[in-house]
């Protein structure tokens, strides 16, 4: 193989290692708010999935009534179409608000009492799992940003914290 056929087929591999950084979208976060009233974005978080499942069933019979809204509606930047607001207080995390993507502007709210049976908060303790909060400078376009606090949540409650600084990728190309 020639030496030029050689750096086109390197060429290509580069754009393509590129481009599948430059279509990622950055995905829609979910709102974290503290006692202080100070707020961050939060990834990662997710419903039990029974109760997603209820919300669906819901959202199926309202878009039957109404019309107005669907669950075929499509937000690349929010895969599975739920935005969450969270409560972080006394080393927990409370589920306060659920929204389901739509063309209604700011979303279908969906009503909290019909499916937690309380008011104003719930302690997510179906939750385990890695809460992500990104700061700093943009690695990309994407969400991910140069530091990320972790929130490790186990049943709803905090059990670790930790401070990452993170680098951007930069694809590896051998000739």
């Amino acid at each position: 193989m020639s030496r030029s056929a050689l750096s086109l087929s390197g060429l290509l591999l580069l754009l393509f290692a590129v481009s599948q950084f430059s279509n990622a979208s950055p995905q829609r976060p979910d709102i974290l708010e503290y006692e202080d009233g100070s707020i961050d974005a939060v990834h990662y978080f997710d419903l039990a999935p029974k109760k997603k499942e209820d919300i669906k069933k819901w959202l199926k019979n309202k878009t039957l009534e109404t019309q107005t809204i669907g669950w075929n509606y499509h937000n690349s930047a929010n895969t599975d179409g739920f935005a969450y607001t969270l409560l972080f207080k006394n080393n927990r995390i409370y589920l306060t608000g659920v929204t389901i993507e739509s063309p209604e502007p700011g979303g279908t709210q969906v009503p909290f009492y019909d499916f937690f049976e309380r008011y104003e908060k719930v302690l997510a303790s179906w939750y385990t799992g890695a809460l992500h909060i990104y700061k700093g400078r943009p690695l990309g376009y994407t969400h991910i940003r140069s530091s990320v606090t972790i929130l490790h949540i186990k049943e709803g409650v905090l059990i670790k914290k930790e401070e990452k600084e993170l680098k951007p990728a930069t694809p590896k190309i051998t000739p």
